[in-house]
């Protein structure tokens, strides 16, 4: 299902997977986003949480996070580190 977001553009659901390259660690139920911009938002808003709550301590140097849509097309991979 789309809907109209903020400014009448189509809302589209991203996934934040996690990788090292060998292991993934998926984003089943992703998040809504407006935009690119937003998704980047909410994005760094994520690796904040997770470096805060302690959740990325036990990850190596080579884990990144992956923004996709929700059809599989990768748009960005960030380093967790």
């Amino acid at each position: 299902m789309i809907r109209a977001g903020r400014g009448g553009y189509a809302v589209q659901r991203f996934h934040f997977d996690l990788t090292d390259g060998h292991t993934i660690i998926p984003d089943d139920e992703g998040v809504e986003a407006d935009d690119f911009t937003d998704v980047l938002t909410q994005a760094e808003a994520a690796l904040r949480e997770m470096r805060t709550d302690g959740e990325l301590e036990s990850l190596g140097r080579d884990w990144k996070l992956v923004i996709r849509t929700g059809a599989d097309t990768v748009l960005i991979t960030i380093p967790v580190v």
